[in-house]
């Protein structure tokens, strides 16, 4: 018979509580949007440009507010983050009412896309930084 005993169960039992608790929500989030400005500011740079507002417009719903600072009365806004304890959601795009049209093109124009192509080349770093900053976190909570 193999018997094992553990020393200081109480106390990893706290910090493991500790890291679920840190994990979800408002953390999860904050680290989603880091990830996702990688994809954001990639798009920048390669968006389409004429007169610039396209590639101003392109933002993190929520990182500036609830809307990113942006507020369309078409309907069009990328629109606030949401989470709950165990998952989070992060929005990203833009409010301009042509950018679709750039992105998957039309019957009389080809598409010019530019935020699948940003967030596809940065798909490993956007990885990385969420799990650093997750990592961060859960650093900070067991400490």
């Amino acid at each position: 018979m193999i018997s094992v005993n553990v020393i200081g169960t109480k106390a990893v039992q706290y910090k493991l509580g500790k890291v679920a608790v840190v994990c979800g929500g408002e953390n999860l989030e904050r680290a989603l949007v880091f990830g996702g400005l990688l994809g954001i500011n990639r798009a920048k740079q390669i968006a389409p440009i004429r007169t610039g507002n396209l590639r101003r417009s392109l933002h993190i719903g929520g990182h500036s507010g609830a809307s990113g600072g942006l507020v369309s009365t078409t309907g069009t806004d990328v629109g606030g983050n949401q989470h709950s304890p165990v998952s989070a959601t992060v929005l990203a795009g833009t409010n301009v009412e042509y950018a679709r049209y750039l992105e998957e093109g039309t019957s009389r124009m080809s598409a010019r896309p530019y935020l699948r192509p940003a967030f596809d080349e940065s798909a490993q770093a956007i990885a990385h930084e969420v799990g650093a900053s997750m990592a961060a976190i859960i650093r900070a909570a067991v400490r």
